[in-house]
């Protein structure tokens, strides 16, 4: 996998923990309990998210399947020293691993826990990309404990074995600029452009070339674009399925899908490949 296509996909996990993160959730928060329910749901939710990115083979991840090493939820409370007081899954990881990941946290925690306010849940994300060997990203959640003194991480860890050659910048990367396409992406999405006759005329109408509009689009997000389109608007409907109270027939309306029945059935076949149950988190979020 392309490093380019890797932090697409982290890019799509870190939006899914940063809402999960800011999600209106009114409870006591410095209790055990509620921590294990927390990192329950969060573990879920990113489990889910993994194998619908996995199902779709957003950013060409079902492609590479076979280098995933990690791709685990785990949990660490430590105290005001980064000591480890517990940890949930954790053990599922190497020793190897597991070191790495504690070296980077013991280099950022710090400045985290200096600036980030307490007893308020923050979305993290740690730099431990090594394109040596392998492409690896490290996010979840922040949250200091005020009441006790402690620090509760609930991460995601995804780990991709690599041989070092395929993840190297082409050399006319600095050419190429991907928010242009996002930005592009945007436009075409909020004016419903879905068939390739609109398409062509849209990319004419902005002086590109479509061949060159289409490589772009396959370098920075592994598809072309109506291929992208449709595999977008099933990332946004588990979005709001996660993260609002909205119906399904809402959330089909709003994603492009023409019935809720077809958006159900889809969830359904993703289920049927024998992948995590789709769960809401509504009956958390206050109104």
């Amino acid at each position: 996998m392309t490093l380019e296509l890797f932090e697409e996909l982290s890019d799509v996990l870190g939006g899914f923990i940063e809402k999960f993160a800011g999600l209106n959730i009114k409870t006591n928060k410095h209790s055990l309990a509620w921590q294990r329910f927390h990192y329950n749901y969060f573990d879920s939710m990113t489990t889910t998210l993994y194998e619908s990115l996995m199902h779709i083979n957003y950013a060409t991840l079902k492609d590479h399947q076979t280098e995933v090493k990690y791709a685990q939820s785990f949990s660490l409370v430590l105290d005001n020293e980064c000591k480890l007081i517990r940890e949930v899954n954790f053990e599922k990881i190497a020793p190897e691993a597991k070191e790495q990941i504690t070296k980077v946290l013991a280099t950022d925690l710090p400045i985290l826990n200096k600036h980030l306010s307490s007893d308020e849940y923050h979305y993290v994300r740690f730099n431990c990309l090594n394109r040596k060997d392998r492409l690896c990203a490290l996010g979840g959640i922040f949250f200091r404990d005020s009441h006790k003194g402690e620090l509760v991480l609930n991460l995601f860890y995804l780990n991709l074995r690599n041989q070092g050659n395929d993840s190297l910048l082409e050399i006319d990367f600095y050419m190429k600029d991907k928010n242009k396409y996002v930005k592009l992406y945007k436009e075409l999405a909020s004016n419903k452009i879905n068939t390739i006759e609109a398409l062509t005329e849209f990319i004419n109408d902005k002086k590109l070339s479509l061949e060159e509009f289409n490589n772009d689009f396959i370098y920075f997000f592994g598809e072309e674009y109506l291929t992208f389109h449709e595999k977008r608007k099933y990332i946004r409907s588990l979005e709001m399925v996660f993260f609002t109270k909205n119906s399904f027939k809402e959330i089909a309306d709003h994603c492009g899908y023409q019935s809720s029945e077809y958006l159900i059935q889809e969830y359904q076949t993703f289920e049927s490949n024998g992948y995590t149950p789709i769960i809401r988190y509504s009956n958390v979020i206050q109104a």
